[in-house]
């Protein structure tokens, strides 16, 4: 659990030093969203109850998966931050 919130903390900070314009902006609230889901998910998961709860805290994955993706497009509209 200590990792994921270390993790989301990183976005979080990276996030900040990303210029904000337009596109970025989007960018931005993207990446933060899914890269904070990914240790809201491994909570969610790790108190689950029943095999259904822990089903849907596969999303955990899933938002790591789009945390890059969003990582790949901010490198590529801030070349100087890839």
């Amino acid at each position: 659990m200590e990792r994921t919130a270390k993790f989301g903390e990183a976005v979080i900070r990276f996030a900040k030093r990303i210029p904000q314009n337009p596109v970025n902006n989007r960018l931005i609230a993207q990446l933060v969203g899914a890269g904070t889901s990914v240790g809201a998910n491994y909570c969610e998961a790790d108190d689950a109850v029943s095999g259904k709860d822990y089903k849907k805290a596969l999303y955990c994955r899933k938002e790591s998966k789009e945390t890059m993706f969003f990582l790949r497009m901010v490198a590529t509209s801030e070349e100087t931050l890839g």
